[in-house]
């Protein structure tokens, strides 16, 4: 597995539905890792709709349980060899180039299977000869920060994902939870402002712009944080499926995450939508499909291309950077309005539409 660090996750509805398909034991097999898909707000109940359901967790907290399950399902050999690149006999590729070992042999009817992200060498090849690949910059900078609550519960802190998020036009700040009492506040920068982005690297700045959302602000008080903070610059929308039925492409080349698609990273996306790519070619194997390049990737274009359009249509120009005591949602009344609506019960409704909204079941 490869990725960034730097950012803890969001899991999306998806990824539990794809999960299911795959394997119900799975999510049986999570929660043991106390990796459960929960209601995306602490005012929703468990019966809520699939759409509002989100599981939480930092990179590692995942890390580590996907890699106890492959090691308990297929017995998962680790080791640090590294492909660099393939040799193809008779439109096959037949042999893998490692980097500190003898080559591997592979059989024809073997599928490759290309899990090595977006700077896959064997897609980096193939999309230089092909020249089948679109790729577009998000013009986001991430920047995170770590911390972890003096206490492992979360009880009595504000509602971390409806009520300390805040749009500061240039610039989103994201509170997300995690297990074990870690969480992260994430600052999504339009890549024009680099002096925001230069600004916020400083763990000051970064943490007075925290302290300026009072919820968020309750949350930092009983907690600290852990390392520095960490960017992530301009992730790239990617859409490599077209190299599939290009000439020239392994009819027993399989890529699938990053190495195929990749888009902003809004929610934990990506990560849904590589379960959707082993999900189809699990059936495609299973169902014995003879043209499987061509197959695979009409199935991924018809599941996938509506979420990478929108990506790329997100792309939105700059907005000037705003205080949280200058935004018009931080006014005294609409505070007000915002207190009475959560007492009598009235915001439920909306923060379902707004987690079905960006749950990814729908295109």
């Amino acid at each position: 597995m490869n990725g960034h660090r730097a950012h803890s996750h969001i899991f999306l509805p998806r990824l539990e539905v794809e999960l299911r398909k795959i394997n119900p034991a799975i999510l049986d097999r999570f929660a043991k890792h106390a990796l459960q898909f929960t209601p995306g707000s602490k005012r929703l109940t468990g019966d809520v709709p699939q759409e509002c359901r989100r599981l939480f967790a930092t990179r590692w907290q995942t890390d580590s349980a996907l890699l106890e399950l492959f090691g308990e399902t297929v017995g998962l050999a680790k080791t640090q060899t590294q492909i660099q690149g393939a040799a193809l006999k008779a439109g096959s590729i037949r042999q893998l180039d490692l980097q500190d070992n003898a080559p591997l042999s592979v059989q024809e009817d073997t599928l490759v299977i290309d899990a090595m992200g977006g700077n896959s060498p064997l897609m980096s090849d193939l999309l230089v000869q092909t020249g089948a690949g679109v790729d577009q910059p998000s013009n986001v900078v991430y920047v995170t920060q770590f911390f972890r609550l003096d206490q492992p519960s979360s009880k009595g802190l504000p509602d971390p994902l409806i009520e300390c998020g805040h749009d500061f036009g240039a610039l989103y700040m994201t509170l997300y939870p995690a297990q074990g009492g870690w969480f992260s506040l994430t600052l999504a920068i339009h890549a024009e402002h680099r002096d925001l982005v230069r600004k916020f690297r400083e763990p000051d700045a970064f943490l007075e712009l925290a302290n300026s959302h009072p919820k968020a602000r309750v949350w930092l008080s009983r907690a600290r944080a852990v390392g520095p903070n960490r960017m992530f610059i301009k992730p790239r929308n990617r859409w490599n499926v077209g190299v599939l039925t290009a000439d020239g492409t392994p009819k027993n080349y399989v890529p699938v995450g990053d190495a195929l698609t990749s888009m902003n990273p809004t929610l934990g996306a990506n990560c849904s939508f590589s379960a959707t790519h082993i999900r189809i070619a699990r059936d495609l194997v299973r169902d014995r499909v003879a043209d499987f390049p061509s197959a695979y990737a009409a199935l991924v274009t018809k599941e996938q291309y509506a979420f990478f359009e929108g990506a790329i249509a997100a792309n939105a120009p700059p907005k000037p950077f705003v205080a949280y005591k200058d935004a018009r949602q931080s006014r005294w009344d609409k505070r007000l309005n915002r207190t009475l609506r959560k007492l009598r019960g009235r915001d439920k409704p909306g923060i379902q539409n707004l987690l079905k909204e960006t749950s990814s079941l729908n295109s």
